[in-house]
């Protein structure tokens, strides 16, 4: 495989329309689909980590960009500055998908304690479910560690992406929201194995997948326990900084917080609106 970083880097950039506002998750499915073949097919486990960290650089920096969209609305810094420090964070925080990429490829190896360049099986015994799994268990544990290790910067984790499918998100009140991310990268692993013709694994996995998302979002997976927890809502209103202080917008914004805020009921509840 020719460029395989150039690749991988071009994937992971992909990857983050999958998040607010575009939303176009579908494709961040197929682009970690990507990633893990680039990661499988990699000839050891460096190799491994890093396609695994320039997918990371691309996901970010595009996954980042309202950083520099920041820069635009203060005067104490060039604003170019803005999209330095958006790569400079992408390239730093690029080393978690590393460690993931690297310890999938790692554990799939013949020799799975040793680290050494060690060859795949040949191609006609695919690594198939296994590696899905690997990999999903690699990507939240990695995931996990941006939260605490040297950045705390757990912003953008891949679950979030799910939000528009249907019933899917209500699972993270059982497994949280890396749980929700390794589901998706399992589901990616389905793609990949429905692109080399595994047809019955991956219908079975993206069918359940298929109808989680269809489910109304209103199901309630886990029923209340105790008394009736208090009503929190937090409102989002997604005001672009350059209307958020334009004293012309000032009624539409407050429209937009007011109609997501809701009617008061007879129940008091507690509303959380951005500064």
């Amino acid at each position: 495989m020719r460029f395989p970083k150039m690749l991988a880097l071009g994937a992971g950039g992909l990857s983050a329309i999958g998040f607010a506002p575009i939303g176009w998750w579908p494709v961040t499915l197929i682009c970690f689909a990507m990633l893990m073949h680039l990661v499988r097919e990699a000839a050891s486990w460096k190799a491994g980590a890093a396609r695994g960290y320039w997918f990371g650089v691309g996901h970010f920096t595009v996954g980042l960009n309202w950083i520099a969209g920041a820069f635009h609305f203060q005067d104490a810094m060039p604003h170019w500055l803005g999209w330095f420090a958006v790569v400079a964070l992408a390239l730093y925080i690029g080393v978690y998908p590393a460690m993931a990429a690297g310890l999938a490829r790692w554990l799939i190896s013949p020799s799975p304690w040793r680290f050494a360049p060690v060859p795949l099986p040949a191609s006609g015994e695919r690594v198939g479910v296994g590696f899905a799994l690997i990999f999903a268990a690699m990507w939240i544990v990695t995931e996990y560690l941006r939260a605490l290790m040297f950045t705390g910067f757990a912003w953008n984790p891949l679950g979030v992406v799910a939000v528009p499918l249907g019933a899917l998100p209500q699972l993270s009140t059982i497994i949280g929201t890396y749980g929700l991310s390794a589901i998706l990268i399992v589901i990616s692993g389905a793609l990949l194995m429905l692109a080399e013709r595994r047809w019955i694994v991956a219908a079975a996995m993206l069918l359940l997948f298929g109808v989680s998302a269809i489910l109304p979002k209103s199901i309630q997976l886990t029923p209340p326990i105790g008394p009736k927890p208090p009503l929190i809502r937090i409102v989002q209103p997604n005001i672009g900084q350059q209307d958020k202080h334009n004293e012309a917008f000032d009624d539409i914004n407050f429209a937009k917080l007011a109609n997501l805020t809701g009617k008061p009921g007879p129940e008091p509840r507690l509303i959380l609106w951005p500064e």
